[in-house]
């Protein structure tokens, strides 16, 4: 199977018939296949099972000094001596407004419903930052290497370890939500809703294309085009949110002299006003109402009848004139 470009050169996306295709081996396309186009809208929401943490530690082929520094010719590689951290999750794509969104490869038919998602600790501040891609499955010397997508996030030291400590409480979940059309090699079948769960077809490079060549750039979903489309978009491409049960969360302690100076009163005032209203408070209130209401009446009565004698005088003084 191949992947073929079949449209107008200056169409990108819309409900036309201008898009990629997937053909057989001599570029037959199936009746009634529908063109993908550059995914732009829509979000995929994972919840996360099997939360691990991990912390890979490696193991030096060069010597290393006292302060754990690597001597000079050793031949290992420049890695940290106290090893890599990150936590690993599996994340099941959530049901959305309409159906389920999957993920999937150009030529190829399975459908993934999961996302290997890792979150790692740097310090790095140019590498902290999100990728969302997909893996063929390939054979190589050492055996088949499962594909799949995975959703990796680079965490400054403070942020990853307060993720770490909010999912360290009982009964705590981890979810990520990834906004799709920030990352690259993305593509969808067009459809007017922006939450219509459909297949997501990812596109590993341009050189699968077989026509690539008739392709339009602007079809072409790459990093570069995505970082200059998003630059300036204060929504991030991708975020984590640990949720966690009020029953299991707790608040930190404060002792009696650190709260402010008449929170008790207004506690107490507070409470009072949170009571439920007794019955006798229910009759009071109807008493009170009636009350004044009557007098109310007794006043408009009054006023009536002050206004109908200065009519009359008005009039006898007009008649008698």
């Amino acid at each position: 199977m191949q992947v073929l470009y079949r449209g107008e050169p200056d169409t990108t996306s819309g409900p036309g018939e201008s898009g990629f295709f997937e053909a057989d081996d001599d570029g037959v396309i199936p009746e009634g296949a529908r063109p993908y186009v550059p995914f732009e809208f829509g979000r995929l929401e994972l919840a996360c099972v099997d939360v691990e943490l991990r912390r890979d530690l490696p193991v030096f082929t060069g010597a290393v000094d006292d302060h754990g520094d690597l001597e000079a010719g050793s031949t290992a590689h420049a890695r940290a001596p106290h090893g890599d951290i990150a936590v690993v999750a599996t994340g099941v794509v959530q049901a959305s407004g309409y159906g389920r969104y999957s993920l999937s490869f150009f030529g190829r038919a399975r459908r993934y419903d999961t996302v290997r998602v890792s979150v790692i600790r740097t310090e790095e501040p140019a590498a902290q930052r999100a990728y969302f891609a997909g893996m063929k499955p390939d054979r190589g010397f050492d055996g088949v290497r499962e594909g799949g997508f995975y959703l990796q996030a680079n965490l400054a030291p403070d942020v990853f370890d307060m993720l770490v400590a909010e999912l360290s409480a009982p009964d705590a979940e981890l979810h990520a939500s990834v906004e799709v059309m920030r990352f690259p090699g993305f593509y969808a079948e067009w459809s007017p809703s922006v939450d219509e769960g459909r297949p997501i077809k990812f596109l590993d490079r341009p050189t699968d294309i077989a026509n690539l060549d008739e392709t339009p750039e602007a079809f072409l979903s790459t990093r570069q085009r995505k970082d200059e489309i998003w630059k300036d978009d204060p929504i991030p491409p991708a975020s984590l949110t640990v949720r966690t049960r009020l029953g299991s969360a707790s608040l930190p302690d404060r002792e009696e002299d650190e709260w402010p100076e008449g929170d008790a009163e207004e506690d107490e005032l507070d409470a009072e006003r949170l009571q439920s209203p007794t019955r006798e408070d229910w009759m009071g209130f109807m008493f009170r109402t009636e009350a004044t209401l009557n007098g109310i009446s007794k006043a408009i009565s009054w006023m009536a009848m002050a206004v109908f004698a200065g009519l009359i005088a008005f009039l006898s003084s007009l008649l008698f004139a």
